[in-house]
């Protein structure tokens, strides 16, 4: 009778062993599974290329009428230029009514963000294949735009 209870507490064990076993490599398995889904880093270049003539025809920061004419590099570096129309209330003169600079940014996996020297930085994202919306900030202001590509 003792020979028959130890056989019975081995068999048990050793079903309990084997779905321990099965469990964890199923456990393994869903990890690696997690694992490999994860998407892109947020700091890589993405997959889009911003390259054009992109406009917006706000009226914000003594600006108005902003174009930005944007080349991407591989890496999602973005350079270009920018020019916008100050209203004629904010450029008396000699001062010139327009305004303009270089643009330097990078277009990643999670953001746009493109600094417009002698102006403001825009922080973003692509909403739609032509159309970025996102903030114009001038130090500690700023205000929501939209840019359309043409």
């Amino acid at each position: 009778m003792l020979l028959l209870k130890d056989a019975e507490s081995t068999e048990r064990n050793d079903r309990r062993e084997r779905r321990g076993g099965a469990l964890c490599v199923l456990a393994v398995a869903l990890c690696a599974l997690c694992v490999s889904s994860c998407g892109p880093e947020p700091t890589e270049p993405a997959d889009t290329n911003l390259g054009g003539t992109w406009e917006s025809n706000v009226n914000m920061f003594a600006l108005e009428d902003i174009t930005l004419s944007l080349v991407q590099e591989p890496e999602g570096v973005v350079s270009g230029a920018w020019t916008a129309r100050r209203p004629p209330a904010n450029c008396p003169p000699p001062t010139p009514c327009v305004a303009s600079g270089n643009v330097i940014g990078r277009n990643t996996v999670a953001w746009i963000e493109l600094q417009l020297t002698g102006g403001p930085r825009f922080e973003g994202g692509l909403v739609e294949a032509n159309r970025m919306r996102g903030i114009l900030a001038v130090l500690s202001s700023y205000d929501t735009i939209t840019f359309v590509r043409r």
